[in-house]
């Protein structure tokens, strides 16, 4: 019986590619170098702050030591950029309003940092999510299992009962690590092929691939 569903937040719930890459650029831009395609940021994204602006300097080809003065730029320039181009993927909406009706728990385990996962979240879904966890200093981030952990605590559910849903092999990790079934999220930012390499247990062309799998273990 599945009583519970951790979802990634980015390329997962949201495109947010495009609000991400203009604020690393922004930060590349206060230092002289020039701005990244957004798309080359799909292969920098999901490992945390300090690691999406290690790589987008390391793309100039100039050898960068990130500072925590270009983290807090960072985060200054995002808080304003978060909803650029950002959307929900289709079918995510019919996905949560899905689980609401199964009474399934629905939480986010993101290593976007903590304050901007929930305020985002928020504004996109309202109050549908049970329990959203970002990167926080204390709590080492994923493909750590403590986060995904601590929401299996929180909702009481048992890593049999829950499933782990995102987008990247970091949510394959995670998801392995805290021994909940494995989800990938094929219509995210990096595909089937690094899903299938990284061991998902099953993969989902789009949300409503999700649905038919929770149903089929509700049977």
């Amino acid at each position: 019986m599945i009583k519970l569903v951790i979802f990634d937040l980015d390329g997962t719930l949201l495109y947010t590619l495009d609000s991400i890459a203009k604020s690393a650029n922004h930060v590349l831009a206060d230092y002289g170098y020039e701005a990244i395609e957004p798309d080359v940021y799909r292969h920098y994204v999901g490992d945390g702050i300090y690691e999406l602006l290690d790589r987008a300097f390391s793309h100039t080809g100039e050898a960068v030591k990130v500072t925590d003065e270009m983290v807090l730029r960072f985060r200054s320039y995002f808080r304003g950029d978060r909803n650029y181009h950002l959307r929900i993927y289709d079918g995510i909406e019919e996905l949560l309003a899905y689980l609401k009706l199964q009474n399934i728990k629905i939480t986010c385990n993101t290593n976007k940092p903590d304050p901007n996962a929930k305020l985002i979240l928020h504004e996109q879904f309202g109050d549908v999510f049970d329990c959203i966890f970002g990167q926080r200093d204390d709590v080492p981030k994923k493909p750590d299992p403590a986060g995904a952990r601590e929401i299996l605590e929180v909702t009481g559910a048992s890593p049999a009962q829950a499933i782990y849903v995102g987008d990247s092999d970091v949510d394959i990790f995670t998801a392995k690590n805290c021994g909940c079934l494995a989800v990938g999220a094929a219509w995210g930012y990096r595909g089937r092929e690094e899903l299938q390499n990284s061991g998902a247990d099953w993969i989902a062309e789009n949300p409503m691939d999700v649905i038919e799998l929770i149903k089929c273990k509700l049977k």
